[in-house]
């Protein structure tokens, strides 16, 4: 009867260690594509704003200083006449990095060259 007990202990147990036919697996979640709100950001100046994918400034609009042009200093560089003169447009930074954000991931960026 000890012998019986055993046996029938020890298949209860390894049963219970190997693992089913059928794993639970969770259900398979497919990410879906959502916008970001407020991608960009204006500044205290309204012709410049913050572009929180690139990390950038740039222009609100096409916009160029009416200042004569700025002479280049001693090392050669042209300083900027007015802040964010060198700076993209956002329309263009929008292009060229469209926004692209998935719900595990609250901010991505896709370029071009990743599609």
């Amino acid at each position: 009867m000890k012998i019986a007990s055993i046996l029938l202990l020890s298949l209860v147990l390894i049963q219970q260690a190997c693992p089913s036919d059928q794993p639970n697996k969770a259900p398979q979640h497919t990410p879906q594509r959502q916008s970001p709100t407020h991608r960009f950001v204006i500044t205290r100046d309204i012709d410049l704003a913050f572009d929180t994918q690139t990390g950038q400034l740039c222009r609100t609009w096409d916009w160029s200083p009416v200042a004569p042009p700025a002479k280049a200093n001693t090392e050669g560089a042209t300083p900027q006449r007015v802040p964010g003169e060198l700076t993209p447009t956002c329309l263009s930074l929008y292009e060229k990095y469209p926004t692209v954000a998935l719900s595990s991931e609250p901010v991505a960026v896709e370029s071009e060259q990743e599609k």
